[in-house]
């Protein structure tokens, strides 16, 4: 699936966006989550201050995928098919708390369905790109056979951390569950999305 709509294009001139293509997809997934969203909300949600919020808020419309209304911002019907397209693919988001597997640091994670079992060469390039936007690490899980296994090994996790993550979301056989973990919350969701982006690339 291309997403490439979605990616600021580098400017010849002036100065460069205050934004990353993380952070556009980021917002693209809170609004169309929520339906309608304002900017202070899309600026503390992301932890992005308000003028960054509201410039990817005027890129999300150029791009013909939201529209500005009293109120704050909401997802174009262009918008709202491109994020049936996401929806298939990122099943849900959530912050977790410290676990063994994250090295005790929280993470962010996504749950995702991309119908096959990645490579474990595709785990690696997904941690580099994740580390390259910020994150501290990246956990790639599969679940296999009511177990999340680490991409790779095929080792089961910790049944603690197993805990954590099934109480956290609805595990289905074959979901990759992305685990992006840093100290700071932007990093953990700019990580984690880098890696969904890397993987979906594969």
């Amino acid at each position: 699936m291309d997403f490439s709509l979605l990616k600021p294009s580098p400017r010849a001139y002036g100065p460069l966006p205050k934004f990353v293509f993380e952070d556009v997809l980021r917002a693209f997934w809170l609004v169309g989550t929520k339906k309608l969203v304002g900017r202070r909300e899309i600026a503390d949600s992301l932890d992005l201050g308000e003028g960054t919020a509201r410039s990817i808020a005027a890129f999300l419309a150029e791009c013909g995928l939201a529209k500005k209304i009293q109120g704050g911002c909401m997802l174009s019907e262009t918008g709202s098919r491109l994020f049936g397209k996401l929806r298939l693919l990122v099943l849900s988001a959530r912050q977790l708390t410290p676990m063994f597997s994250t090295l005790d640091r929280p993470s962010f994670c996504l749950q995702c369905s991309l119908g096959v079992e990645p490579s474990v060469s595709s785990s690696v390039a997904a941690r580099d790109a994740a580390v390259k936007a910020g994150s501290e690490g990246v956990v790639s899980l599969y679940f296999k056979r009511k177990q999340f296994v680490f991409l790779g090994t095929g080792d089961s996790i910790a049944g603690k951390d197993a805990k954590v993550i099934s109480s956290a979301f609805a595990p289905s056989e074959g979901e990759l569950f992305i685990l992006s973990f840093a100290r700071k919350p932007l990093d953990r969701e700019r990580g984690a999305w880098a890696a969904f982006l890397s993987f979906q690339r594969a």
